[in-house]
């Protein structure tokens, strides 16, 4: 019995031994080096193309780590970084060995575009972050923004933002057929249409109903041929129609 104790004890002893002088040498070797972070995001949505380049500018920031041993990575330091990026929702980080780290992204969606006095563009996302400035050579398919006081108050924003997500996913009046939003202190939200430049007022309460009564007034214009210039939904019970010939 003390000679199968004592057996079992040196394979106990043994086996790490043998099993980590091989993996020791092969990181010597420098079989273990990072050579590459597949970085995949899981939501990038309708713009693709500009969160392929935050995705680039990213991949750039962890260039740093390429030539070192998995070994000596600390994943939490890839965290660390990640978790400051304000586009990312969440992600997941796992080593792929022998020479790999695998990142998944989820990011949050872009919600408009807003554009300052000098030109300039800045996204902002639905954590109503607004990130540094695009270059208009990558500006995605997205909702314009032009007032000031929405863009500095974050309060309003969040409001703005909320206006957006809450607008019909089909119809005359979902977010790829909005050209502009913006807001005035006593009627509230107002959107501008990309289909004949028609203004509509949304105000702030009840967007879904507001929306849903839009959407049935544009589609009863379209089949009647009738040009609206203005539509107000910011009423109680009713949906109030200026025609492009009106005062």
């Amino acid at each position: 019995m003390k000679k199968i104790l004592i057996k079992i004890s040196w394979i106990v002893v043994l086996l790490p031994i043998l099993i980590a002088v091989p993996l020791w040498n092969l990181n010597n070797q420098g079989y273990f080096k990072l050579k590459n972070i597949q970085m995949n995001l899981m939501s990038s949505g309708s713009s693709a193309s500009y969160m392929d380049t935050l995705k680039s500018n990213l991949e750039k920031k962890l260039l740093s780590y390429n030539g070192k041993s998995l070994f000596e990575i600390d994943l939490t330091n890839i965290a660390t970084l990640l978790e400051k990026e304000k586009w990312i929702k969440s992600f997941e980080i796992q080593r792929s060995w022998p020479d790999s780290i695998e990142i998944k992204i989820k990011n949050y969606e872009l919600v408009m575009l807003y554009w300052n006095e000098k030109n300039e563009v800045y996204p902002i996302f639905e954590n109503n972050e607004i990130l540094d400035r695009v270059e208009k050579k990558e500006l995605p398919d997205r909702i314009y923004l032009f007032d000031k006081k929405i863009a500095s108050n974050r309060e309003l924003r969040s409001k703005a933002i909320e206006v957006i997500q809450r607008l019909p996913e089909k119809g005359p009046l979902r977010q790829s057929e909005i050209a502009e939003i913006g807001y005035d202190s006593k009627l509230g939200f107002w959107l501008q249409l990309i289909k004949n430049n028609i203004l509509v007022k949304l105000g702030e309460e009840k967007i879904e109903l507001k929306s849903e009564r839009v959407s049935n007034v544009i589609d009863y214009l379209d089949s009647k041929q009738i040009d609206a210039r203005v539509i107000d939904a910011n009423l109680s019970q009713k949906v109030l129609v200026r025609l492009r010939k009106d005062p």
